[in-house]
């Protein structure tokens, strides 16, 4: 190869080089070990790329194919969403990732993918696969392995994916590039066939054992597919790819997305949630305990969509606003689980951008589903788009039940699957040569900035293990001294999990009795979490040790209306009253909330009978002829069969009848 034609495909071969440099990139020590240094190395490698990209006009003509102007779009209404909700540098981590994304589309696109290439690509996946199952095999099935294939845990293959149903669908989606070690000019070697077919059994066992039903599915949609075009290829590319059906396709799209986003169909969010709750509480796998939590989490989101306007609630939002929604869910209801995302990526972009930025996002998909079709059509193209389009196939199924759209890996190989189909046919006509400089110096300022966030965010990860652990401890100036290691890192405000970094600061100040400093962490964390319940709680905490109960209880209401089913919010309520001398409504508080309590009673009861003998003795009536026991087994016939009873009254009668 000519040092000419070395330079010239110096972008294509660092593309290749891409997909298993990911999978190598981890760092144990940070809390998410491959996210955000896959998101760091991804912005390295693109930097680079677009350096060695600035001279070719093919760059400039994929900025303006027809996917490239929706992924553009969806980028400019992410970008205002994140300006009217008041540009934070939480947010602008999201945004600033689908930037990169933006730029690895555009320069996937920008390669000439001829047979060489494709065939390298083949042997750069098939090494990515490979290395994906040893590595699981060796991290998480030799050590789990009993010997009973029944009692292996398989929700534990995680592989270097962070969670067995990722893992399952990286696999599904490396495997059809892997299939191009097949095609070739000439006839195929034998030994790449043999190794592609190892690679794929693997693959495909790997995919069983994970259990992943998602991946599964986003399987046999992909294969289906693919058939059902390949058996009518001669047909349907020609239908579909017909000027019009892009429009016609976005106007269909339209119309449905507004018609649930203004209520006109899908009007009842919320109903159905007593069955999903009890899903959860009778169910004995944690298969039908997620079915029945993600069911809940998806007509929480679509209740937050219809809530909001054309901006959605912003980039990075969901997690701030589903706590508002989402309290009936289970393993919300105490604060002890913050969740992060709704395990379907339509409804996570449509939360977050509206229902534009979800058109966009739609958009881009059919306008590289009518490339591929246009492919198909040409006998020249071979099997190389149906492959391609069954890892769009599998990752768009994937992204139904998980969150593939957030994980660096995925996202790269869904991308270059449709840059390489649009690398395909572009026009001749580029961007003007005044433009060109600005608009490539701007995005490359852009990637530097992502950059530069994904190494704060895998920095602050890697501090944020620290602080659990001394958290853990009680070690409380460990705690402090980590905490001030995350000052300086802009682009990392709250952890993976949803807690504000000031949480930590405030709760180790509170410890130390430091309560005027505590407070002053707390109101920055809150204003970072608004709805987090354990910062809301201990800010209310924190002004009732300073004697201040009437803000106090402002805020111990305020946890209750996040989560009406919070236990300790319920009696630090109930206490609060009591203390300012107000039994009454403290047992009201009680009254109203004995339900959330069926599971575990022997806190409440404790309150419960200091409370209401209290109110007697304030009340001047005598409750002296009831025992505990017996005055417990009266307050539940109150709370559950006689709630509008006047307590103290019914109380006091049965009092003298024994």
């Amino acid at each position: 190869m000519s040092k000419r034609n070395f330079l010239s495909s110096s972008p294509a071969l660092l593309l290749i080089l891409l997909p298993p440099s990911l999978a190598l990139m981890q760092d144990q020590e940070a809390l998410d070990p491959s996210l955000h240094p896959r998101m760091f190395l991804l912005g390295l490698f693109l930097i680079l790329i677009s350096l060695l990209s600035l001279n070719r006009q093919k760059w400039f003509q994929a900025l303006r194919s027809v996917p490239a102007l929706f992924f553009l779009g969806f980028v400019m209404v992410e970008s205002i969403a994140w300006l009217w909700y008041g540009a934070g540098y939480e947010a602008a981590v999201p945004l600033l990732k689908d930037v990169a994304f933006f730029g690895l589309f555009i320069a996937v696109s920008s390669q000439d993918w001829n047979a060489r290439l494709l065939r390298y690509l083949a042997y750069s996946a098939l090494l990515t696969a490979l290395w994906i199952i040893a590595y699981t095999v060796y991290k998480d099935g030799l050590p789990n392995w009993t010997g009973q294939m029944q009692d292996f845990p398989y929700a534990e293959l995680r592989g270097p994916m962070a969670h067995h149903n990722l893992l399952a669908s990286a696999i599904l989606l490396v495997l059809p590039f892997g299939l191009f070690a097949k095609h070739r000019e000439g006839k195929g070697p034998w030994l790449s066939r043999l190794i592609a077919f190892i690679v794929v059994v693997l693959g495909l066992a790997l995919i069983y054992f994970t259990r992943s039903r998602s991946a599964l599915l986003g399987a046999a949609a992909a294969t289906m597919t693919i058939t059902v075009l390949y058996l009518f290829r001669a047909w349907i590319p020609k239908f579909i790819s017909a000027k019009r059906s892009l429009g016609l396709s976005l106007v269909l799209l339209m119309l449905a997305i507004l018609m649930v986003q203004y209520k006109v169909v899908l009007s009842q969010t919320g109903e159905g949630k007593a069955l999903q709750s009890r899903i959860i509480k009778t169910s004995d796998t944690e298969k039908s305990f997620t079915t029945g939590e993600r069911l809940q989490m998806w007509d929480y989101s679509l209740a937050m969509i219809q809530d909001h306007g054309l901006l959605g609630v912003g980039p990075g939002n969901w997690r701030i606003e589903f706590p508002m929604y989402g309290s009936e869910v289970y393993r919300a209801r105490q604060g002890i689980v913050q969740f992060q995302r709704p395990h379907n990526d339509y409804l996570w972009v449509w939360a977050e951008t509206g229902p534009f930025g979800l058109l966009l996002f739609l958009g881009f998909v059919v306008a590289i589903f009518q490339k591929a079709f246009r492919q198909m059509a040409s006998r020249e193209s071979g099997k190389a788009p149906y492959l391609l389009i069954a890892v769009v196939i599998g990752f768009l199924v994937v992204s139904v039940f998980s969150f593939p759209r957030e994980r660096i890996f995925h996202q790269v190989l869904f991308l270059m699957a449709a840059g390489i189909l649009n690398s395909a046919g572009l026009k001749s006509a580029g961007i003007g040569k005044p433009f060109r400089l600005p608009i490539f110096f701007g995005l490359l300022f852009l990637l530097g900035l992502q950059s530069y966030a994904a190494y704060e965010r895998w920095q602050g990860e890697k501090i944020s293990r620290k602080m659990i652990v001394a958290h853990t401890q009680a070690n409380w100036p460990r705690l402090l001294q980590l905490k001030a290691q995350t000052d300086p890192l802009h682009f990392y405000q709250l952890s993976p999990m949803g807690m504000p970094m000031e949480f930590y600061s405030g709760l180790a100040y509170l410890n130390q009795q430091d309560y005027s400093q505590a407070l002053q962490e707390y109101s920055i964390a809150r204003k970072l979490h608004p709805n987090n319940l354990q910062v809301t709680n201990n800010l209310a905490n924190t002004f009732t040790l300073k004697g201040e109960v009437d803000s106090a209880l402002v805020y111990y209401r305020r946890a209750i209306a996040i989560s009406p089913f919070y236990k300790e919010g319920i009696l630090n309520l109930a206490s609060s009253y009591f203390n300012l001398g107000q039994p009454a409504e403290a047992y009201a508080i009680l009254r109203a909330k004995a339900a959330e309590f069926d599971e575990d009673r022997s806190m409440y009861e404790t309150y419960l009978i200091t409370i209401l003998r209290q109110w007697a003795a304030q009340e001047g009536k005598d409750l002296s002829g009831l025992e505990d026991q017996e005055l417990i087994r009266l307050h539940y016939i109150l709370a559950y069969d006689i709630p509008e009873e006047p307590a103290l009254e019914y109380l006091e009668a049965q009092a003298l009848t024994h």
